[in-house]
C-alpha cells in the first residue's frame, strides 16, 4: 500500500494496481514446428517479481536461468501480465502441472497459457510498453470533485520520466539496489555483499536453492538490474537539475526530485543522454552512454467514482493509462495528482 498527497492509497489490493505489457512477438510464432526450439508464453502472476518467477520456471522446468528470456521486468505489487520465453518444448499438458493455484496464505500465484512457438527468444528491446488500470482510494467528497468533475474527458497529459521506488528497492524498502549497484562498480564486493543482505533480495533469491546466494551466484540479469538502478539514481538527478524548481517530489526518504506544474513553461530536451553501466561474465565493469526521454506523453482516462469498500466513508476511482516501456506508473499517479489536486 502506498498513500499519496491528500490521504490518497493506491496498491491497498494487488487488483488495484494491473499491469498489462504490449509487446513485441517473434514474427514467425506460429503453431510448432520442427525447427522450433522455443516456447513462448504468457504469464500472469500476483506478488511475485519477474525474477521469482524466472527462478520459478527454472526450478519447475531444471532450466538454466538464460534459458528464461522477457520483454521488461515486473515488481511484485499488483497483478501483472507479461510475455516470456524459454528454451524448451512444452505441451498443454505441461502447462497444467507448472500452473499454480493462488496460495492463500501468501497471497501469490502464477498463471501460465502458450502463446506459441519460434525460432527466436523475446527481447528486452521489443516491448512496446504497457496499459495500466489502477485504483485510487480513500478519495474523500473534495477529492472526488477535483479528479472525476473536472476530468471527466480522456487527459492528454506529458509527465517527467523519472525512475520510482521499484527501481530502488522491495515494497516498503530499504531502498538499497542502487548502493549495490554503485558498491559493484566501485568494485567493492563485500560492501555490495552487505547491502545485498540487508535490502530483502537474498532472501527471495534463497528460496529455490539450499545455499546462501551471493551477488556472483544469482541470475546476471539481476546483477544487471542492481547496476541499472545505480545508473537510474544519477538519471534522476540529472532531470532533477535540469527542472530546478522549488517544487519536490520525494522518491525515498534521501532521494527528492524537482518537478513542475505546467510544462509548457520549461524548456528541456526531450531526450538526455547519460551514463550507464554493464558487467560481462568475468565481472568487468563497462561505461556505456545511455539515452531516455525527459518527458512522457499519455491520455489518462478516468472511471465514473463508486463507494471504497475498505476505507469508510471515501470513494474509489479507477483510472487507465498506457505508458512506454521503462516509465512508471506509479510516478505518472504521484504527478498527475499534484497536476489536479
Amino acid at each position: 500500500m502506498i498513500k499519496l498527497s491528500q490521504d490518497i492509497i493506491i496498491k491497498q489490493l494487488p487488483e488495484d494496481f494491473l499491469v498489462k505489457e504490449v509487446p513485441h512477438l517473434p514474427i514467425e510464432l506460429s503453431t510448432y514446428k520442427k525447427q522450433d526450439c522455443i516456447t513462448i508464453l504468457w504469464v500472469t502472476k500476483k506478488g511475485l517479481t519477474t525474477f521469482e518467477v524466472i527462478d520459478f520456471l527454472c526450478f519447475k522446468l531444471a532450466l538454466d536461468n538464460r534459458d528464461v528470456h522477457c520483454e521488461g521486468l515486473k515488481d511484485e505489487d499488483g497483478i501483472t501480465e507479461q510475455v516470456m520465453s524459454i528454451t524448451k518444448i512444452l505441451s498443454k499438458s505441461d502447462i497444467e502441472l507448472i500452473n499454480v493455484k493462488e496460495n492463500h496464505k501468501s497471497k501469490t500465484y502464477i498463471s501460465i497459457s502458450i502463446l506459441g512457438y519460434a525460432k527466436t527468444h523475446v527481447n528486452e528491446k521489443n516491448l512496446h510498453g504497457n496499459v495500466f488500470s489502477v485504483n485510487l482510494r480513500n478519495l474523500n467528497t473534495e477529492v472526488v470533485n477535483q479528479i472525476y468533475t473536472k476530468n471527466q474527458k480522456p487527459a492528454e497529459m506529458a509527465f517527467l520520466n523519472y525512475y520510482d521506488q521499484q527501481r530502488f528497492g522491495l515494497p516498503g524498502g530499504p531502498f538499497l539496489t542502487h548502493l549495490i549497484g554503485k558498491s559493484i562498480i566501485q568494485n567493492r564486493w563485500d560492501v555490495a555483499e552487505e547491502y545485498y543482505s540487508k535490502s530483502g533480495n537474498q532472501k527471495i533469491d534463497q528460496k529455490n536453492t539450499k545455499d546462501k546466494p551471493t551477488l556472483k551466484s544469482i541470475n546476471p540479469a539481476k546483477l544487471q538490474f542492481f547496476l541499472g538502478a545505480y545508473d537510474s539514481y544519477i538519471w534522476n538527478n540529472q532531470l532533477s537539475e535540469m527542472i530546478g524548481s522549488k517544487q519536490r517530489l520525494e522518491i525515498f526518504s534521501s532521494h527528492e526530485v524537482n518537478t513542475f506544474n505546467k510544462l509548457i513553461n520549461q524548456s528541456i530536451p526531450l531526450l538526455l543522454k547519460s551514463k550507464g553501466h554493464s558487467i560481462d561474465s568475468n565481472y568487468q565493469i563497462n561505461t556505456i552512454e545511455k539515452s531516455r526521454a525527459s518527458i512522457v506523453f499519455t491520455t489518462i482516462f478516468i472511471e465514473q467514482p463508486v463507494t471504497d469498500t475498505l476505507n469508510i466513508d471515501r470513494y474509489s476511482i479507477r483510472v487507465h493509462f498506457f505508458l512506454p516501456k521503462g516509465s512508471y506508473a506509479t510516478m505518472i499517479i504521484k504527478q498527475y495528482l499534484k497536476l489536479i489536486v
